[in-house]
């Protein structure tokens, strides 16, 4: 089991992970590092990490609201999440599991009007192109998402 955090998923994921270290089921230190760097156009791009994890089971901590501290809005942080998860599938991870505790868009998940988006069904499908595996989250708008 390998754990990562995006930016905005700091807390949660230092949390889980302690928790996982105390319950002796990850052996490795916890969160892995890596680096991120914002160009002053705006993009943004993660790359960096220590070892392989070629055919392990990756977690990937992120947040689903906005983060005052980083100035981050929740489809920044959404987007932080897919790349970070194309990232790992081509870096040939075994599994992919985004870990969200609260799922971006989730009360758009009716269509009202002609022309609305479907976001919540948009998420998880630009979630999956990425390369994830499962999605794990705490709080779903919700039974039919």
């Amino acid at each position: 089991m390998r754990l990562f955090v995006c930016r905005a998923g700091r807390y949660f994921g230092d949390r889980v992970s302690r928790e996982l270290i105390g319950m002796k089921c990850i052996r490795d230190g916890g969160l892995e590092p890596y680096l991120f760097k914002q160009f002053e156009c705006g993009e943004n791009k993660q790359h960096g990490i220590e070892r392989s994890v070629r055919g392990a089971d990756v977690y990937i901590f992120q947040s689903g609201t906005r983060d005052s501290d980083l100035r981050t809005s929740v489809d920044d942080n959404f987007m932080e999440l897919c790349r970070f998860v194309d990232g790992m599938h081509h870096a040939s991870a075994g599994s992919i599991t985004a870990v969200m505790p609260l799922m971006p868009y989730s009360r758009q998940d009716k269509l009202w009007e002609r022309g609305e988006p479907f976001t919540a069904k948009l998420m998880a499908e630009m979630l999956e192109a990425a390369g994830a595996t499962r999605f794990m989250t705490l709080e779903l708008h919700s039974d039919q998402i």
